[in-house]
Protein backbone atom coordinates (compact mmCIF):
# COMPACT_ATOMS: atom_id res chain seq x y z
CA UNK A 1 0.00 0.00 0.00
CA UNK A 2 1.38 3.36 -1.00
CA UNK A 3 2.22 5.86 1.71
CA UNK A 4 -0.43 8.52 2.13
CA UNK A 5 0.63 11.92 0.85
CA UNK A 6 -0.19 15.37 2.17
CA UNK A 7 -0.32 18.75 0.49
CA UNK A 8 -0.09 22.18 2.11
CA UNK A 9 -2.03 25.28 1.17
CA UNK A 10 1.07 26.98 -0.22
CA UNK A 11 1.59 24.27 -2.82
CA UNK A 12 -1.85 24.91 -4.35
CA UNK A 13 -2.33 27.93 -6.59
CA UNK A 14 -6.14 27.88 -6.75
CA UNK A 15 -7.23 30.40 -4.13
CA UNK A 16 -10.40 28.60 -3.04
CA UNK A 17 -8.78 25.17 -2.60
CA UNK A 18 -5.74 26.71 -0.91
CA UNK A 19 -8.01 28.49 1.57
CA UNK A 20 -9.99 25.27 2.12
CA UNK A 21 -6.78 23.44 3.04
CA UNK A 22 -5.69 26.28 5.32
CA UNK A 23 -9.05 26.44 7.12
CA UNK A 24 -9.59 22.69 7.49
CA UNK A 25 -6.10 21.18 7.74
CA UNK A 26 -3.44 20.99 10.41
CA UNK A 27 0.34 20.88 10.62
CA UNK A 28 0.58 17.36 12.02
CA UNK A 29 2.42 16.10 8.94
CA UNK A 30 5.05 17.58 6.67
CA UNK A 31 3.90 18.56 3.19
CA UNK A 32 4.90 15.77 0.80
CA UNK A 33 6.02 18.29 -1.84
CA UNK A 34 7.75 21.21 -0.11
CA UNK A 35 8.61 19.15 3.04
CA UNK A 36 7.58 22.08 5.26
CA UNK A 37 5.50 21.66 8.37
CA UNK A 38 2.70 23.91 7.10
CA UNK A 39 -1.06 23.42 7.45
CA UNK A 40 -2.02 20.65 5.06
CA UNK A 41 -4.62 18.04 4.17
CA UNK A 42 -4.34 14.51 2.79
CA UNK A 43 -3.90 14.61 -0.98
CA UNK A 44 -6.83 12.20 -1.17
CA UNK A 45 -9.17 15.01 0.00
CA UNK A 46 -8.02 17.32 -2.79
CA UNK A 47 -8.39 14.45 -5.28
CA UNK A 48 -12.04 14.09 -4.25
CA UNK A 49 -12.58 17.77 -5.00
CA UNK A 50 -10.92 17.31 -8.37
CA UNK A 51 -13.17 14.35 -9.15
CA UNK A 52 -16.23 16.59 -8.72
CA UNK A 53 -14.69 19.08 -11.15
CA UNK A 54 -14.22 16.36 -13.76
CA UNK A 55 -17.83 15.20 -13.35
CA UNK A 56 -19.24 18.69 -13.58
CA UNK A 57 -17.07 20.34 -16.24
CA UNK A 58 -15.44 17.74 -18.49
CA UNK A 59 -16.42 14.92 -20.81
CA UNK A 60 -14.09 12.01 -21.43
CA UNK A 61 -13.14 10.57 -24.83
CA UNK A 62 -10.87 7.73 -25.83
CA UNK A 63 -8.16 9.53 -27.75
CA UNK A 64 -7.05 6.76 -30.09
CA UNK A 65 -10.59 6.01 -31.32
CA UNK A 66 -12.54 9.26 -31.55
CA UNK A 67 -10.18 12.19 -31.73
CA UNK A 68 -6.87 12.71 -33.43
CA UNK A 69 -6.63 16.49 -33.22
CA UNK A 70 -4.54 17.54 -30.22
CA UNK A 71 -6.90 20.53 -29.76
CA UNK A 72 -9.87 18.26 -29.12
CA UNK A 73 -8.99 17.76 -25.46
CA UNK A 74 -6.27 17.40 -22.84
CA UNK A 75 -4.88 14.56 -20.71
CA UNK A 76 -6.11 14.34 -17.12
CA UNK A 77 -2.77 15.45 -15.64
CA UNK A 78 -2.86 18.65 -17.68
CA UNK A 79 -6.43 19.36 -16.56
CA UNK A 80 -5.55 18.78 -12.91
CA UNK A 81 -2.46 20.93 -13.11
CA UNK A 82 -4.37 23.79 -14.74
CA UNK A 83 -7.42 23.68 -12.46
CA UNK A 84 -5.52 23.44 -9.18
CA UNK A 85 -2.53 25.46 -10.42
CA UNK A 86 -0.07 22.84 -9.13
CA UNK A 87 3.19 21.30 -10.35
CA UNK A 88 2.94 18.30 -12.67
CA UNK A 89 4.23 15.91 -9.98
CA UNK A 90 1.23 16.77 -7.79
CA UNK A 91 -1.13 16.45 -10.75
CA UNK A 92 0.27 13.02 -11.56
CA UNK A 93 -0.17 11.82 -7.97
CA UNK A 94 -3.78 13.07 -7.92
CA UNK A 95 -4.45 11.27 -11.20
CA UNK A 96 -3.13 8.03 -9.71
CA UNK A 97 -5.46 8.45 -6.71
CA UNK A 98 -8.42 9.03 -9.04
CA UNK A 99 -7.56 5.94 -11.04
CA UNK A 100 -7.34 3.80 -7.93
CA UNK A 101 -10.56 5.13 -6.40
CA UNK A 102 -12.86 5.43 -9.41
CA UNK A 103 -11.84 2.95 -12.11
CA UNK A 104 -14.13 -0.05 -12.00
CA UNK A 105 -13.59 -3.27 -13.90
CA UNK A 106 -16.61 -5.27 -12.72
CA UNK A 107 -20.39 -5.19 -13.18
CA UNK A 108 -20.12 -3.59 -16.61
CA UNK A 109 -18.55 -0.32 -15.44
CA UNK A 110 -15.87 1.22 -17.60
CA UNK A 111 -12.76 3.06 -16.53
CA UNK A 112 -13.19 6.72 -15.59
CA UNK A 113 -9.53 7.69 -15.69
CA UNK A 114 -6.94 6.31 -18.08
CA UNK A 115 -3.76 7.34 -19.84
CA UNK A 116 -5.62 6.79 -23.12
CA UNK A 117 -8.37 9.31 -22.29
CA UNK A 118 -8.57 12.97 -23.09
CA UNK A 119 -11.01 15.40 -21.52
CA UNK A 120 -12.92 18.20 -23.16
CA UNK A 121 -14.53 20.99 -21.24
CA UNK A 122 -18.33 21.18 -21.45
CA UNK A 123 -20.85 23.79 -20.38
CA UNK A 124 -21.96 22.97 -16.83
CA UNK A 125 -25.56 21.79 -16.70
CA UNK A 126 -27.86 22.21 -13.75
CA UNK A 127 -30.97 20.10 -14.04
CA UNK A 128 -32.34 21.86 -10.99
CA UNK A 129 -32.71 25.15 -12.88
CA UNK A 130 -34.34 23.46 -15.88
CA UNK A 131 -36.74 21.69 -13.54
CA UNK A 132 -37.49 24.96 -11.77
CA UNK A 133 -38.22 26.57 -15.15
CA UNK A 134 -40.73 23.83 -16.02
CA UNK A 135 -42.27 24.11 -12.54
CA UNK A 136 -42.64 27.86 -13.04
CA UNK A 137 -44.50 27.27 -16.31
CA UNK A 138 -46.81 24.80 -14.59
CA UNK A 139 -47.42 27.20 -11.71
CA UNK A 140 -48.39 30.03 -14.06
CA UNK A 141 -50.82 27.82 -15.96
CA UNK A 142 -52.48 26.07 -13.02
CA UNK A 143 -51.99 28.24 -9.94
CA UNK A 144 -51.42 31.99 -9.76
CA UNK A 145 -50.93 34.26 -12.76
CA UNK A 146 -50.34 37.34 -10.61
CA UNK A 147 -48.61 37.63 -7.23
CA UNK A 148 -46.83 34.33 -7.83
CA UNK A 149 -44.06 34.21 -5.24
CA UNK A 150 -42.31 31.14 -6.63
CA UNK A 151 -42.03 32.78 -10.05
CA UNK A 152 -40.52 35.92 -8.56
CA UNK A 153 -38.02 33.94 -6.46
CA UNK A 154 -36.85 31.97 -9.50
CA UNK A 155 -36.46 35.07 -11.68
CA UNK A 156 -34.69 36.92 -8.85
CA UNK A 157 -32.20 34.06 -8.73
CA UNK A 158 -31.64 34.04 -12.50
CA UNK A 159 -31.47 37.78 -13.18
CA UNK A 160 -30.05 39.15 -9.92
CA UNK A 161 -26.52 39.72 -11.29
CA UNK A 162 -27.54 40.19 -14.92
CA UNK A 163 -25.60 43.43 -15.42
CA UNK A 164 -22.33 41.78 -14.31
CA UNK A 165 -22.42 38.92 -16.83
CA UNK A 166 -20.18 39.32 -19.87
CA UNK A 167 -20.23 37.79 -23.31
CA UNK A 168 -17.29 35.95 -24.83
CA UNK A 169 -16.08 39.17 -26.49
CA UNK A 170 -16.23 41.00 -23.12
CA UNK A 171 -19.48 42.75 -24.02
CA UNK A 172 -22.66 43.05 -22.00
CA UNK A 173 -26.07 41.55 -22.65
CA UNK A 174 -27.56 44.93 -21.73
CA UNK A 175 -27.11 47.25 -24.69
CA UNK A 176 -27.86 50.91 -25.34
CA UNK A 177 -30.28 51.90 -28.09
CA UNK A 178 -29.92 55.59 -28.92
CA UNK A 179 -31.06 58.07 -31.55
CA UNK A 180 -28.67 56.56 -34.11
CA UNK A 181 -30.66 53.31 -34.03
CA UNK A 182 -33.72 53.03 -36.26
CA UNK A 183 -36.70 51.01 -35.04
CA UNK A 184 -39.36 49.93 -37.54
CA UNK A 185 -42.97 49.04 -36.90
CA UNK A 186 -45.35 47.53 -39.48
CA UNK A 187 -49.13 47.38 -39.72
CA UNK A 188 -51.34 45.39 -42.11
CA UNK A 189 -54.33 47.02 -43.83
CA UNK A 190 -57.14 45.55 -45.89
CA UNK A 191 -58.01 48.61 -47.97
CA UNK A 192 -56.83 52.08 -48.96
CA UNK A 193 -59.31 53.84 -46.70
CA UNK A 194 -57.75 52.30 -43.58
CA UNK A 195 -54.26 53.22 -44.79
CA UNK A 196 -55.31 56.82 -45.37
CA UNK A 197 -56.90 57.01 -41.92
CA UNK A 198 -53.70 55.75 -40.24
CA UNK A 199 -51.51 58.17 -42.18
CA UNK A 200 -53.50 61.15 -40.92
CA UNK A 201 -52.16 60.42 -37.45
CA UNK A 202 -49.23 58.00 -37.86
CA UNK A 203 -47.82 58.66 -34.36
CA UNK A 204 -50.99 57.25 -32.84
CA UNK A 205 -51.69 54.47 -35.33
CA UNK A 206 -48.14 53.09 -35.50
CA UNK A 207 -47.26 53.50 -31.85
CA UNK A 208 -48.38 51.06 -29.15
CA UNK A 209 -52.16 50.69 -28.80
CA UNK A 210 -53.97 52.29 -25.87
CA UNK A 211 -54.55 49.99 -22.85
CA UNK A 212 -58.25 49.43 -23.55
CA UNK A 213 -57.53 47.75 -26.91
CA UNK A 214 -54.07 46.24 -26.24
CA UNK A 215 -54.29 42.52 -26.98
CA UNK A 216 -51.96 39.96 -25.42
CA UNK A 217 -48.74 39.03 -27.19
CA UNK A 218 -45.50 37.15 -26.64
CA UNK A 219 -44.15 39.82 -24.29
CA UNK A 220 -47.28 41.46 -22.89
CA UNK A 221 -50.52 40.51 -21.17
CA UNK A 222 -53.93 41.76 -22.26
CA UNK A 223 -54.37 45.47 -21.53
CA UNK A 224 -50.62 46.15 -21.18
CA UNK A 225 -49.47 48.20 -24.20
CA UNK A 226 -45.92 47.62 -25.42
CA UNK A 227 -44.10 48.61 -28.60
CA UNK A 228 -43.30 45.69 -30.92
CA UNK A 229 -40.73 46.75 -33.48
CA UNK A 230 -37.77 45.48 -35.51
CA UNK A 231 -34.30 46.65 -36.45
CA UNK A 232 -34.92 46.43 -40.21
CA UNK A 233 -37.93 47.14 -42.47
CA UNK A 234 -37.82 43.60 -43.91
CA UNK A 235 -38.02 42.07 -40.47
CA UNK A 236 -40.88 44.33 -39.41
CA UNK A 237 -42.76 43.34 -42.57
CA UNK A 238 -42.07 39.62 -42.12
CA UNK A 239 -43.18 39.65 -38.48
CA UNK A 240 -46.74 40.79 -39.31
CA UNK A 241 -47.13 37.86 -41.76
CA UNK A 242 -49.24 39.75 -44.33
CA UNK A 243 -51.58 37.90 -46.66
CA UNK A 244 -51.29 38.22 -50.42
CA UNK A 245 -53.39 41.17 -51.57
CA UNK A 246 -53.08 43.10 -48.33
CA UNK A 247 -51.25 46.37 -47.75
CA UNK A 248 -48.48 46.97 -45.23
CA UNK A 249 -47.16 50.30 -44.02
CA UNK A 250 -43.79 50.39 -42.23
CA UNK A 251 -42.97 53.42 -40.08
CA UNK A 252 -39.51 54.35 -38.78
CA UNK A 253 -38.95 55.54 -35.22
CA UNK A 254 -35.90 56.88 -33.39
CA UNK A 255 -35.37 56.94 -29.61
CA UNK A 256 -35.47 60.46 -28.17
CA UNK A 257 -33.33 59.39 -25.22
CA UNK A 258 -31.00 56.41 -24.81
CA UNK A 259 -32.77 53.18 -23.92
CA UNK A 260 -31.32 50.24 -21.98
CA UNK A 261 -32.36 46.97 -23.60
CA UNK A 262 -31.65 43.34 -22.73
CA UNK A 263 -30.33 41.51 -25.80
CA UNK A 264 -31.59 37.96 -25.38
CA UNK A 265 -29.45 36.84 -28.33
CA UNK A 266 -26.32 38.02 -26.50
CA UNK A 267 -27.16 35.65 -23.65
CA UNK A 268 -26.22 32.81 -26.02
CA UNK A 269 -22.64 34.11 -25.92
CA UNK A 270 -22.23 34.60 -22.16
CA UNK A 271 -18.79 33.43 -21.06
CA UNK A 272 -18.25 30.77 -18.43
CA UNK A 273 -16.01 32.00 -15.62
CA UNK A 274 -12.65 30.27 -15.18
CA UNK A 275 -11.77 31.94 -11.89
CA UNK A 276 -12.08 28.67 -10.00
CA UNK A 277 -13.57 25.29 -10.73
CA UNK A 278 -13.99 24.70 -6.98
CA UNK A 279 -15.58 27.83 -5.50
CA UNK A 280 -19.33 27.20 -4.90
CA UNK A 281 -20.11 30.83 -5.77
CA UNK A 282 -18.35 30.51 -9.13
CA UNK A 283 -19.96 27.11 -9.70
CA UNK A 284 -23.41 28.54 -9.06
CA UNK A 285 -22.72 31.54 -11.27
CA UNK A 286 -21.61 29.27 -14.10
CA UNK A 287 -24.74 27.16 -13.72
CA UNK A 288 -26.89 30.28 -14.02
CA UNK A 289 -24.77 31.42 -16.97
CA UNK A 290 -25.35 28.07 -18.68
CA UNK A 291 -29.09 28.40 -18.09
CA UNK A 292 -29.15 31.97 -19.41
CA UNK A 293 -27.39 30.75 -22.56
CA UNK A 294 -30.51 28.69 -23.30
CA UNK A 295 -33.00 31.40 -22.33
CA UNK A 296 -33.17 33.05 -25.75
CA UNK A 297 -34.36 29.78 -27.29
CA UNK A 298 -36.82 29.16 -24.46
CA UNK A 299 -38.39 32.61 -24.85
CA UNK A 300 -38.56 32.70 -28.65
CA UNK A 301 -39.78 29.21 -29.46
CA UNK A 302 -42.67 29.31 -31.96
CA UNK A 303 -46.07 28.62 -30.43
CA UNK A 304 -48.74 26.38 -31.91
CA UNK A 305 -51.31 29.19 -32.04
CA UNK A 306 -54.05 26.98 -30.63
CA UNK A 307 -53.98 28.70 -27.25
CA UNK A 308 -51.54 31.63 -27.41
CA UNK A 309 -52.77 33.14 -24.13
CA UNK A 310 -51.61 30.02 -22.28
CA UNK A 311 -48.47 29.45 -24.36
CA UNK A 312 -47.30 33.03 -23.83
CA UNK A 313 -47.70 32.99 -20.04
CA UNK A 314 -44.04 32.26 -19.34
CA UNK A 315 -42.65 34.86 -21.77
CA UNK A 316 -45.14 37.44 -20.49
CA UNK A 317 -44.07 36.74 -16.90
CA UNK A 318 -40.38 37.20 -17.73
CA UNK A 319 -41.04 40.42 -19.66
CA UNK A 320 -43.25 41.78 -16.88
CA UNK A 321 -40.61 40.97 -14.27
CA UNK A 322 -37.87 42.74 -16.25
CA UNK A 323 -40.09 45.74 -16.93
CA UNK A 324 -40.62 46.47 -13.23
CA UNK A 325 -37.16 45.49 -11.97
CA UNK A 326 -35.68 48.58 -10.38
CA UNK A 327 -32.25 46.97 -10.13
CA UNK A 328 -31.69 46.81 -13.89
CA UNK A 329 -34.04 49.62 -15.00
CA UNK A 330 -34.55 48.11 -18.44
CA UNK A 331 -36.57 49.76 -21.19
CA UNK A 332 -37.11 46.66 -23.29
CA UNK A 333 -35.93 43.39 -24.82
CA UNK A 334 -34.44 42.55 -28.19
CA UNK A 335 -34.11 39.09 -29.75
CA UNK A 336 -33.53 37.42 -33.10
CA UNK A 337 -36.44 37.17 -35.48
CA UNK A 338 -37.56 33.63 -36.27
CA UNK A 339 -39.07 34.89 -39.54
CA UNK A 340 -35.67 35.39 -41.21
CA UNK A 341 -33.24 32.73 -42.44
CA UNK A 342 -29.93 32.39 -40.63
CA UNK A 343 -28.10 33.40 -43.80
CA UNK A 344 -30.10 36.62 -43.95
CA UNK A 345 -29.41 37.38 -40.28
CA UNK A 346 -25.67 37.21 -40.92
CA UNK A 347 -25.91 39.78 -43.72
CA UNK A 348 -28.05 42.28 -41.82
CA UNK A 349 -29.26 42.87 -38.30
CA UNK A 350 -32.68 41.21 -38.19
CA UNK A 351 -33.85 41.52 -34.60
CA UNK A 352 -37.16 42.14 -32.92
CA UNK A 353 -37.33 44.78 -30.23
CA UNK A 354 -40.00 45.11 -27.57
CA UNK A 355 -40.18 48.31 -25.53
CA UNK A 356 -42.00 48.13 -22.24
CA UNK A 357 -45.06 50.27 -21.61
CA UNK A 358 -43.29 53.09 -19.77
CA UNK A 359 -40.62 53.31 -22.49
CA UNK A 360 -42.84 53.18 -25.57
CA UNK A 361 -44.56 56.57 -25.54
CA UNK A 362 -44.46 58.28 -28.94
CA UNK A 363 -44.21 62.04 -29.34
CA UNK A 364 -47.52 63.55 -30.55
CA UNK A 365 -49.32 60.19 -30.25
CA UNK A 366 -51.77 61.64 -27.75
CA UNK A 367 -52.62 64.69 -29.82
CA UNK A 368 -56.37 64.98 -30.17
CA UNK A 369 -56.24 66.10 -33.79
CA UNK A 370 -54.87 64.71 -37.02
CA UNK A 371 -51.23 65.65 -37.47
CA UNK A 372 -51.06 65.13 -41.24
CA UNK A 373 -53.20 65.49 -44.32
CA UNK A 374 -53.00 62.26 -46.32
CA UNK A 375 -53.74 61.57 -49.98
CA UNK A 376 -53.04 58.26 -51.68
CA UNK A 377 -53.96 59.13 -55.26
CA UNK A 378 -53.29 61.96 -57.66
CA UNK A 379 -55.90 63.00 -60.22
CA UNK A 380 -55.90 64.70 -63.57
CA UNK A 381 -58.68 65.58 -66.00
CA UNK A 382 -59.14 66.38 -69.63
CA UNK A 383 -62.21 67.04 -71.74
CA UNK A 384 -63.01 63.37 -72.15
CA UNK A 385 -62.11 61.59 -68.90
CA UNK A 386 -60.37 61.72 -65.53
CA UNK A 387 -57.17 59.93 -64.58
CA UNK A 388 -55.86 58.69 -61.24
CA UNK A 389 -52.69 57.01 -60.17
CA UNK A 390 -51.33 55.79 -56.86
CA UNK A 391 -48.98 58.39 -55.39
CA UNK A 392 -49.23 58.46 -51.58
CA UNK A 393 -48.35 61.73 -49.89
CA UNK A 394 -48.70 63.20 -46.41
CA UNK A 395 -48.40 66.84 -45.40
CA UNK A 396 -47.82 68.17 -41.90
CA UNK A 397 -50.75 70.19 -40.54
CA UNK A 398 -49.57 73.47 -39.05
CA UNK A 399 -51.80 75.32 -36.63
CA UNK A 400 -52.71 78.80 -37.84
CA UNK A 401 -52.90 80.34 -34.37
CA UNK A 402 -49.18 81.08 -34.33
CA UNK A 403 -48.90 79.40 -30.96
CA UNK A 404 -47.64 76.00 -30.03
CA UNK A 405 -50.43 73.85 -28.62
CA UNK A 406 -50.20 70.55 -26.85
CA UNK A 407 -53.22 68.29 -26.92
CA UNK A 408 -51.65 65.81 -24.53
CA UNK A 409 -53.90 64.29 -21.91
CA UNK A 410 -50.76 63.35 -19.95
CA UNK A 411 -49.57 66.89 -19.37
CA UNK A 412 -46.60 68.93 -20.49
CA UNK A 413 -44.12 67.04 -18.36
CA UNK A 414 -44.63 63.72 -20.18
CA UNK A 415 -41.33 62.06 -21.10
CA UNK A 416 -41.58 60.68 -24.61
CA UNK A 417 -39.36 57.80 -25.62
CA UNK A 418 -39.82 57.65 -29.39
CA UNK A 419 -40.23 60.01 -32.31
CA UNK A 420 -41.72 58.96 -35.63
CA UNK A 421 -39.85 60.01 -38.78
CA UNK A 422 -42.69 61.09 -41.04
CA UNK A 423 -40.48 61.25 -44.14
CA UNK A 424 -39.46 57.58 -43.74
CA UNK A 425 -42.88 55.89 -43.94
CA UNK A 426 -43.08 53.20 -46.64
CA UNK A 427 -46.11 51.56 -48.28
CA UNK A 428 -46.03 47.94 -49.49
CA UNK A 429 -48.54 46.04 -51.59
CA UNK A 430 -48.18 42.32 -50.93
CA UNK A 431 -48.19 40.58 -54.30
CA UNK A 432 -46.62 37.32 -53.16
CA UNK A 433 -45.07 35.53 -50.21
CA UNK A 434 -41.81 33.57 -50.45
CA UNK A 435 -41.16 30.61 -48.17
CA UNK A 436 -37.78 29.16 -47.30
CA UNK A 437 -38.10 25.40 -46.96
CA UNK A 438 -35.59 22.56 -46.70
CA UNK A 439 -36.80 19.55 -48.71
CA UNK A 440 -36.10 16.00 -47.59
CA UNK A 441 -36.93 13.25 -50.06
CA UNK A 442 -38.98 10.41 -48.60
CA UNK A 443 -37.33 7.14 -49.62
CA UNK A 444 -39.35 4.41 -51.27
CA UNK A 445 -38.16 1.25 -49.54
CA UNK A 446 -38.57 -2.42 -50.29
CA UNK A 447 -42.01 -3.95 -49.89
CA UNK A 448 -42.89 -5.24 -46.44
CA UNK A 449 -44.36 -8.73 -46.45
CA UNK A 450 -47.13 -9.22 -43.97
CA UNK A 451 -49.25 -12.29 -43.35
CA UNK A 452 -52.84 -11.75 -44.33
CA UNK A 453 -55.42 -12.00 -41.58
CA UNK A 454 -58.58 -13.81 -42.43
CA UNK A 455 -61.75 -12.12 -41.28
CA UNK A 456 -64.22 -14.87 -42.16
Amino acid sequence: MEEEKYICHQCIGDEYVSLTVKNNGDAGENCSYCNNKIINLPLDTVADMMHEVFNRNFRVFRQDIYYFDHNSGSPAEDIISECLDVFFEIASDIHNILQNKHNEYMDGWEEVYSEDYIYRRITPVNGELDSAWEEMKRSLQSEARFFNRSVKEFLDNIFDDLSTFQTENSGSAIVTVDSDCAIYRARVFENYAKVEEALRHPERHFGPPPPDIATSGRMNAYGIPVFYGATSPDTALAEVRPAVGSFVVVAEFRPINSLQVLDLSALDQLSISEESYFDPKIIRRNEITAFLRTLSRKLTLPVSGRNPDSEYLITQAVAEYLSVSQKHNLDGITFRSTQKKNEDKEKENHDNIVLFSRSSTVKNADSGRDTFAAELFEYDYDDERSYEWFSPEIKKIDEETGKSHSYSSRGMTERYSLELLADQITFYEISGVKYHAEPTKIRHGNPVRRKSQRTD
